[in-house]
C-alpha cells in the first residue's frame, strides 16, 4: 500500500475509492519524492506494478544507487491506471524512491514481485 512509506516531500495522505485501497498519496505539485524500504530476497528480474492516477506525466523510480528509470503515464482513462515495467534488482534491503513529474498525481498501490 502506498501509505506505507518511509519518506515524504510535497505529499499527503488521503482516503481513496479505488480497489484494494484505504488511503492513497497524492500530490499537488510536480516534483514529490516518496521512499520506500524494499526488500529483495534473491537477485534477478523483477516486475514493478503502480496503481496510479492524475495528470499524463512521468514517474522517475530508482533502487538506491542504481541509475533511474521512468513510466509515462498517460491521460486517465478511468480514475486509476496500473502501469508496469521489469528490472533487474539485487538481493537484500534497498530503498525505492519514486519522483511524480506531474500534478496532480496519487498513488494507491505499489507492487515488486518477481518477474515469470
Amino acid at each position: 500500500e502506498a501509505e506505507k512509506y518511509v519518506e515524504m516531500t510535497d505529499a499527503s495522505i488521503w482516503p481513496t475509492t479505488d480497489e484494494d485501497g484505504f488511503l492513497h498519496l497524492r500530490s499537488e505539485k510536480s516534483g514529490a519524492l516518496l521512499t520506500y524500504h524494499v526488500y529483495v530476497p534473491e537477485s534477478g528480474e523483477y516486475r514493478i506494478s503502480l496503481r496510479v492516477t492524475g495528470a499524463p506525466g512521468q514517474i522517475g523510480l530508482r533502487f538506491g544507487d542504481q541509475e533511474p528509470f521512468y513510466l509515462q503515464a498517460e491521460p486517465p482513462k478511468g480514475e486509476w491506471q496500473t502501469l508496469e515495467t521489469v528490472t533487474s534488482l539485487d538481493a537484500g534491503s534497498q530503498k525505492l524512491y519514486f519522483r511524480m513529474d506531474a500534478e496532480p498525481f496519487g498513488i494507491n498501490w505499489v507492487d515488486v514481485q518477481k518477474a515469470d
